[in-house]
């Protein structure tokens, strides 16, 4: 949680006015397509998951899709403070010879995977896909988004609502009426320890009448509803770009020469990429 707050505490030096652009963060994402960002350039694939400073447009893949048993699609993403990451995959996949499905979410510490929650926890396992996840900083508890609204239990909800997740109840964490913008679907999310958190969404949405692209992330603030894009989609070499997953990152940017080592091994430092290549 200290690493959240401090990261915080420099992007919330700028007011958080409505569609104003607050200091970067530094962010781990991946997106619907192959990309190129940062300065010098660093292209990386859909599979991958890029830590990028958008202050000195550092960037370096810290994970590639060639770790998963084939080519796979991570859909959901979070950094722990330890170096484990919390993921899920569009498709059923295999990491560290554990397989889990798309409504799994699965722990990686850079050589086991763990399943953290199941999709038969849905009431319909079948069509049930994490497409956003978060570890609260506090509590410990499991937040999410679906592709597609979905039930657990006694709760129903909405592809743009956050769950928490207990490990034995769903609850509504954050309503996606809250937003006041119509339908949103949230695909992208990592609560702070101040309780903002980034997002992207699906399409293109506005909040607080000021239009986000879903190529950008938004820091959302649900005490005063207001927003800031802290990182803009026009920071990709080619748009428009999808952010599909994205996380606040707790490590520095690789240097370009160690980048691709931790990539292909250092998945060790548990982080794992593979975002969308069939979109909703």
């Amino acid at each position: 949680m200290q690493f959240r707050n401090a990261i915080l505490g420099v992007t919330l030096g700028a007011a958080l006015l409505s569609g104003g652009a607050a200091e970067a963060v530094t962010v781990e994402i991946s997106t619907f397509s192959g990309e190129t960002i940062g300065t010098p350039p660093v292209a990386y694939l859909n599979g991958d998951i890029v830590r990028y400073d958008s202050v000195t447009k550092a960037a370096g893949v810290v994970f590639n899709e060639s770790s998963f048993t084939g080519s796979e699609d991570i859909d959901a993403w979070d950094v722990l403070p330890g170096g484990d990451v919390l993921l899920s995959t569009l498709t059923a996949a295999t990491l560290g010879g554990t397989t889990f499905q798309n409504g799994d979410i699965a722990r990686w510490n850079g050589s086991t995977l763990s399943i953290v929650f199941s999709e038969s926890n849905f009431l319909d396992p079948a069509t049930a896909d994490i497409d956003a996840v978060s570890m609260h900083p506090t509590n410990g508890n499991l937040l999410f988004s679906t592709r597609a609204d979905a039930t657990i239990g006694a709760l129903s909800f909405l592809d743009g609502d956050i769950v928490m997740w207990d490990g034995a109840t769903a609850s509504i964490f954050f309503a996606e009426s809250s937003f006041g913008a119509g339908d949103i679907n949230v695909d992208a999310f990592d609560l702070a320890g101040d309780g903002t958190f980034l997002l992207s969404t699906v399409d293109d949405v506005t909040l607080d009448s000021v239009l986000y692209l879903n190529g950008d992330l938004i820091l959302y603030d649900p005490n005063t509803f207001t927003a800031s894009r802290v990182f803009p989609e026009s920071d990709f070499a080619t748009t428009p770009a999808d952010i599909d997953a994205a996380a606040f990152s707790i490590f520095p940017i690789p240097e370009p020469g160690t980048a691709s080592l931790l990539g292909l091994g250092l998945a060790g430092l548990g982080l794992a990429g593979r975002k969308r290549s069939a979109r909703r």
